[in-house]
């Protein structure tokens, strides 16, 4: 791993997909998982507790204002919080601001999936840095998936390890994302733009357009699963990896 101390890891929590599991018409992430925290939020905490600089919610653009509404527009940093030694806790709280992407009409029905989520929201933050100062430039980012769930505590342990080093992947009984599996990852920005090339040249799309009912959204049905090509899946080469 490198020794450079990369100091914007930018989480992102991808939840904009083409439909719910659930069939509800609020985004599967708002299940409760414990009594007073519900899944993007645990997908926050952990981002949060990975250190991240700031964190990306990449979402449908009708579910911003019930996001904002319940999740907010920060976080603490569990690092810093209830430092009781502290004479003053209160000034050495750590705030870890909170924003909101969404996919671009065009892709709606066409690459609204967690993968293209993640690449989306990675652009947005870069994008956004780039415009404000060039040392605001994410260098790598931390993706948690809100359909799995895991002990957002835990990356706070690894901090060094998760800031010196370069990409990383979360294992669970011998699997990573690169199995397809929803488990955190660590990517950098040359992946992100891999990731871009690789949607973009053979991704298919969940949906399909069928000109018999005309060229409306009503238009749009599901593709069938042998003519897919899961974005869900970032396909990355497993050799740029370790």
């Amino acid at each position: 791993m490198s020794n450079i101390d990369h100091r914007h890891l930018v989480g992102i929590v991808p939840l904009a997909k083409p439909y719910s599991i659930y069939n509800n018409i609020w985004d599967d992430g708002f299940i409760n998982i414990s009594e007073t925290v519900n899944a993007i939020q645990g997908a926050i905490l952990e981002c949060a507790s990975a250190g991240c600089s700031s964190i990306w919610v990449n979402a449908d653009y009708e579910q911003i204002p019930l996001l904002k509404k319940r999740i907010g527009s920060w976080v603490e940093d569990p690092v810093y919080y209830r430092r009781s030694f502290e004479k003053r806790p209160s000034l050495t709280k750590r705030i870890i601001p909170i924003y909101y992407s969404w996919n671009h009409q065009k892709d709606i029905g066409r690459r609204d999936s967690y993968g293209w989520g993640i690449i989306n929201a990675g652009f947005v933050a870069t994008k956004i840095a780039q415009n404000i100062s060039k040392h605001l430039i994410p260098d790598r980012f931390y993706v948690s998936f809100p359909v799995s769930v895991t002990n957002f505590w835990q990356p706070q342990h690894h901090r060094k390890q998760i800031h010196q080093g370069d990409r990383i992947c979360f294992v669970h009984e011998g699997k990573t994302f690169l199995d397809d599996e929803f488990i955190s990852f660590i990517i950098t920005q040359e992946d992100l733009r891999e990731a871009n090339r690789n949607v973009k040249e053979k991704g298919t799309g969940f949906f399909m357009r069928d000109a018999e009912l005309g060229s409306g959204l009503d238009s749009l049905v599901k593709r069938p699963p042998e003519e897919r090509c899961r974005q869900e899946s970032l396909r990355f080469q497993r050799s740029s990896h370790s």
